[in-house]
């Protein structure tokens, strides 16, 4: 029987090398953003507009990447993972469980919030959400074993598009 490992991020920079910290997580990881800042598990941002949104989730808290407080133009911003350790793990699968929601102003299709995983390589895109109109919590499960068994790897949630003002939120928890 094949085992399965469960990657939950219950919430979610650009890579300036593998080790975000002298630590990493372990597969099976949960964040529930409950701590109320990114730090706790290592998560970075290169933008002030990733943020945790105490008064929304599905459970609160969650991770929101809002249109402001820096209006951003032509823009890719991520909210990244420390380094998940799965080494060890030779057999089984590796599974990223999340889900997401927008609070959409102008629905343009030119905003984007990209899930991605980086192997130790490259960054592989596991999805992609469009503005094309408000979207109410979804459930996203996806495997990524082919990425993740027997690595180190990171998760990123990648906000991105012409001008951030024809969205409110993006919020994945």
């Amino acid at each position: 029987m094949q085992k399965s490992y469960l990657l939950a991020i219950l919430f979610i920079a650009t890579l300036t090398g593998f080790s975000q910290t002298n630590r990493s997580l372990s597969v099976p990881f949960i964040e529930d953003w409950s701590s109320g800042t990114f730090e706790t598990n290592g998560w970075i941002t290169e933008c002030s507009n990733w943020v945790i949104a105490n008064h929304v989730g599905n459970d609160s808290p969650s991770a929101e990447f809002q249109w402001d407080p820096h209006l951003q133009n032509d823009y890719s911003c991520a909210l990244e993972s420390d380094t998940i350790n799965a080494e060890d793990l030779l057999v089984g699968e590796i599974k990223l469980q999340f889900e997401v929601k927008l609070n959409d102003r102008n629905a343009t299709g030119n905003e984007k919030l990209i899930v991605e995983v980086y192997d130790g390589e490259a960054w592989n895109m596991i999805t992609e959400f469009i503005n094309e109109g408000d979207l109410d919590w979804t459930f996203n499960y996806h495997d990524i074993t082919e990425f993740t068994l027997g690595k180190s790897f990171l998760i990123r949630f990648r906000a991105a598009g012409d001008n951030s003002f024809d969205i409110i939120s993006w919020f994945v928890d």
